[in-house]
């Protein structure tokens, strides 16, 4: 039996976001709903929906209709296409982490600190610049002497930063996710890498969750998101972060990085590292002071 995918492209979040859930009330209901941004630049947001059954064509119309927009619909063979997902990515080496799914676990090298990444329905495989960029950042912290105990990944996707924070540094992980299916997917990883009495996983805004408020004073905040939020999320992020900790940005553009920094170091953190990847940045940042400025973005 078939399976169909259904995809657009809106000009901003809230309408993708809107279109999002009016598919999500779909008779018959698919069986997952995606929202993602597509170009930080032009602001354009897409959204998919995938189905076992044929979506309803007047349902769709209606909503091309009052969004002003098309719908991409695609007839999927009928195959095991996770199975197919998790055989065809191969499998990321970044020393001293190698990432892999299930399939390629038994070929895993003794010296490598494994982290078993299942291909699923939210983002993060490992493969990208901006993931290869944050393991980097934690090689860099473990080589120079620095082990936090107490971590926080904000939007943590399949839970790939988290597993590697406690697998290198044996450090109690919060990381959270504002997108459902992103911490159900982060739970099981956590689980299937034997880290579950380390690290918790739980949908939140951001840093917006009393788990974290009430504990603040992290070592180490790691935010994989993207230059917009990290800026708007300054304020939040250095609040959270105890004097002498450390924070990893990335998500960032290369030709972003300049005005992200500025931001932080205006409110007490100093670069300790910047890696590039591509057109990809990411930068390790240390807190050296308090700060009462405000964030103002």
């Amino acid at each position: 039996m078939s399976s169909f995918s259904v995809i657009a492209s809106l000009p901003n979040k809230e309408q993708a976001e809107a279109v999002g859930k009016a598919m999500e009330r779909f008779v018959p209901q698919p069986i997952g709903v995606g929202v993602c941004e597509i170009n930080e630049i032009s602001g354009d947001w897409e959204v998919s929906g995938l189905f076992l059954k044929k979506p309803d064509p007047i349902k769709l119309h209606i909503l091309e209709v009052y969004f002003s927009l098309k719908f991409l619909i695609s007839n999927i063979p009928d195959h095991d296409w996770v199975d197919k997902v998790n055989r065809d990515l191969k499998p990321v080496i970044e020393p001293p982490y190698m990432i892999s799914g299930s399939y390629y676990s038994s070929k895993i090298p003794n010296n490598k600190k494994a982290i078993i990444i299942e291909a699923a329905m939210a983002f993060g495989t490992g493969h990208h610049s901006t993931t290869i960029g944050c393991l980097r950042a934690l090689s860099f912290l473990n080589k120079i002497g620095v082990f936090p105990k107490r971590v926080v990944d904000v939007g943590c996707g399949t839970g790939i930063l988290a597993i590697a924070c406690k697998k290198t540094f044996g450090a109690k992980v919060i990381a959270s996710d504002i997108d459902y299916v992103a911490t159900q997917t982060a739970k099981k990883n956590i689980k299937a890498n034997g880290s579950a009495l380390s690290v918790l996983a739980l949908e939140a805004n951001g840093l917006n969750h009393y788990l974290i408020n009430s504990s603040k004073n992290f070592d180490l905040v790691l935010a994989n998101i993207l230059a917009k939020p990290l800026k708007r999320m300054a304020l939040e992020i250095k609040e959270n972060v105890k004097i002498g900790g450390y924070i990893v940005l990335s998500g960032i553009l290369v030709k972003q990085i300049n005005s992200v920094e500025a931001i932080y170091f205006s409110l007490g953190f100093r670069r300790m590292k910047k890696i590039k990847i591509g057109e990809w940045a990411c930068v390790v940042m240390k807190n050296f002071c308090r700060s009462k400025k405000k964030n103002k973005l």
